[in-house]
């Protein structure tokens, strides 16, 4: 972890429900692969990125893939929600 980085905090939900072991990708400014976490029994993942725009990528079985833009600032409210609705 970058001692410039700022945390991240995340859910990711199907139809509304956390969904457990989804996937995040991260994705850089330039359009890079970053980095990749599964989610809790909460949905929940936590991630420390710099401040930049960033594209998240967020997927799980039988879902579509969802890409979102976030950008990172210092000290702000560094969160997201992403929903991969249902079948």
């Amino acid at each position: 972890m970058s001692i410039d980085a700022e945390q991240v905090r995340g859910t990711v939900t199907r139809n509304g429900a956390p969904m457990e072991g989804a996937y995040v990708r991260v994705l850089g400014p330039s359009g890079e692969f970053v980095n990749e976490r599964r989610t809790g029994p909460d949905g929940g993942f936590t991630l420390y990125l710099t401040e930049a725009t960033w594209t998240l990528i967020a997927f799980g079985p039988g879902t579509p893939r969802i890409e979102q833009a976030m950008t990172v600032v210092g000290g702000g409210d560094n969160t997201i929600s992403i929903d991969l609705g249902g079948p």
